[in-house]
């Protein structure tokens, strides 16, 4: 199991590294989640499971990424903004997912705090990465999996190792609270560690969203990342719901609004499964 974890991860690896030749001299990009652990030496690679590639991209430079992904045999992926994707010889194909933003932070300074790390490939400081984990879990899936609490896990270790740990947890803990989701952290710190949130530090407005996030995902229901992204994330759910136009045409025909009516059956349908 560990040799076929280690082969997925050099071949989605060896993918970022043809990307950054592909790309202009004045082109980068951030990696995210499991390629920032891999790159930063945080993860084992023989452990930490890969399904695709997260990398985050400057909006005006999306029409470069294009160009390269298709000189590296990637192609659009059907019904997504966002995902290419390369077919494999043997195992599943290689996903590259483009990002512009990331989920309930602000991304206006990224560019002036990442740092290379290998290539074109850049890294965010650990307790960007740490909150990016946490929010994409809560809010995209309303659960922390096992694979999420190892990653959180090993960013604090290696914290640790560097002897500062304590300055890390205060820089995560002020950037949540500058994000204003410190509810989410609390969760995850109660979750992981069984630390108790300091409610008696709560505002009014965090005890409510506190209270209601803990009660959401205690039901384990698949509409839960939904309704988290409707009070947390409403640009991002919007999107869900009313795609652009392009990607109804691409994927459910040129007739509206039967194209739309197909789109939200789909959409019904994910969340009742």
């Amino acid at each position: 199991m560990s040799q076929d974890i280690l082969a997925r991860n050099i071949l989605l690896l060896n993918s970022l590294e043809k990307l950054s030749k592909e790309l202009p001299e004045n082109c980068s990009f951030i990696v995210l989640k499991g390629a920032w652990l891999l790159l930063s030496q945080i993860a084992d690679p023989s452990k930490r499971q890969m399904s695709d590639l997260d990398i985050l991209i400057r909006r005006e430079q999306k029409n470069w990424f294009y160009s390269a992904l298709s000189k590296c045999g990637f192609q659009k992926m059907p019904s997504s903004e966002s995902a290419w994707f390369r077919e494999n010889h043997k195992g599943p194909p290689s996903i590259i997912d483009l990002h512009f933003s990331i989920r309930a932070i602000d991304s206006s300074a990224f560019w002036n705090i990442a740092e290379k790390i290998s290539g074109k490939a850049m890294g965010l400081p650990a307790e960007y990465n740490f909150i990016h984990i946490i929010h994409h879990a809560l809010l995209h899936h309303g659960n922390l999996s096992f694979k999420e609490i190892s990653d959180l896990e090993g960013i604090c270790l290696s914290e640790f190792k560097k002897n500062r740990l304590a300055e890390f947890a205060h820089k995560v803990s002020n950037l949540a609270r500058r994000n204003k989701t410190a509810f989410l952290l609390y969760h995850a710190a109660k979750k992981i560690w069984g630390i108790e949130p300091p409610k008696q530090h709560f505002s009014a407005g965090e005890r409510v969203f506190y209270r209601f996030f803990e009660f959401t995902l205690s039901k384990e229901r698949k509409i839960n990342e939904y309704i988290l992204e409707l009070f947390y994330c409403p640009e991002i759910f919007i999107r869900r719901f009313f795609p652009p136009k392009a990607l109804l045409i691409e994927n459910h025909g040129k007739v509206w609004p039967l194209n739309y009516i197909k789109y939200l059956k789909e959409k019904i349908l994910n969340i009742a499964g």
